[in-house]
């Protein structure tokens, strides 16, 4: 099957498993939420994602590579073959899984400023950040948040111009198999790619590309680099690339110096515009899902009660 430009789906609401415990929660909001869609993610264990196959096949909308779980993620911007083989192998098995669950996206961190594997493991990705020698483009030490210099360097230029040949080769592959390749936008950490929504923009203009826009990791860039945060999110979106929108927030502060991406609750942080945000959404296509780590049926309850209110009033569902 090829893919047509477009999208399939207008804002399917649904959660990631990242922050679900088990499957008895999984069950209660199928209930609660009878039209509730999934995301599988890359914290799940291949058994878990087979206990899981016959209770949410058909209700999941996207895959977050690497699923199931493994060691390492897959960086587009490695200039070693090596890496790049294993990221496209890995990716395409992905594609595999995603179909057979009956989900058609699949989400990607594209790419490192490293030709090597970073891991999965959070804690082993930061600390192997830490030591690659990027303390020229750190602005706070603390989760090694970066500055503009950074986004503006020569080595980045050159991670990111491989990162999205590679992005391009595997879109194409992807599409041959009826699957659709969606960046994602990550936090403002030195020796991480596409961070800004300027990247995201200048990508969707040449129609290629695919995204899922991560609210909670454009929040703190937005904070950082001191722009419109809405005004960004509605500049994304209206591109028409916008596959899945990620849901989660944050207690990111320029007074504080905070910047920490902890996908907490949309309520946790009264300066995020989570009403706004979700006025904004409900004008646009793309799969809502949540990606926050606790309290995922807490958050499930405010998203489908405030998108219930502009569904009501004539806006997508």
């Amino acid at each position: 099957m090829l893919i047509k430009d477009g999208l399939t789906s207008v804002n399917r609401r649904g959660v990631s498993l990242v922050g679900i415990k088990n499957i008895e929660e999984i069950k209660r909001i199928i209930s609660l939420y009878p039209d509730a869609y999934f995301e599988l993610s890359y914290l799940s264990s291949e058994g878990e994602l087979d206990e899981l196959y016959p209770i949410i096949k058909g209700r999941v909308c996207s895959l977050h590579a690497l699923s199931p779980k493994r060691e390492f993620f897959p960086n587009l911007a490695s200039k070693d073959k090596s890496v790049i083989d294993y990221s496209f192998n890995e990716v395409i098995k992905d594609a595999e899984r995603a179909l057979k669950f009956g989900a058609d996206t699949i989400t990607l961190h594209p790419g490192y400023l490293s030709d090597n594997l970073i891991p999965s493991s959070s804690a082993s990705r930061l600390s192997i950040l830490e030591k690659m020698n990027l303390d020229p483009f750190i602005l706070h030490k603390k989760g090694s948040i970066c500055n503009k210099e950074y986004i503006e360097s020569k080595d980045y230029g050159e991670y990111f111009s491989r990162m999205k040949e590679n992005a391009l080769r595997l879109t194409a592959i992807l599409e041959r198999m009826g699957v659709y390749l969606a960046l994602e936008n990550l936090n403002p950490r030195a020796g991480y790619l596409l961070i800004h929504p300027d990247e995201i923009v200048k990508l969707a203009k040449e129609g290629s590309f695919y995204f899922t826009l991560d609210l909670g990791h454009l929040f703190i860039t937005s904070i950082l680099f001191n722009f419109d945060f809405l005004e960004s999110v509605e500049r994304v979106l209206n591109t028409k690339r916008v596959r899945n929108i990620h849901l989660h927030s944050n207690m990111s502060s320029r007074e504080d110096e905070i910047y920490e991406d902890t996908h907490s609750s949309l309520d946790v942080n009264p300066n995020f515009p989570l009403k706004e945000l979700i006025m904004l959404l409900s004008k646009f296509e793309g799969n809502l899902i949540l990606e926050t780590l606790y309290e995922c049926e807490r958050n499930m309850s405010l998203l489908y009660d405030m998108t219930f209110d502009y569904t009501d009033k004539g806006g997508t569902k």
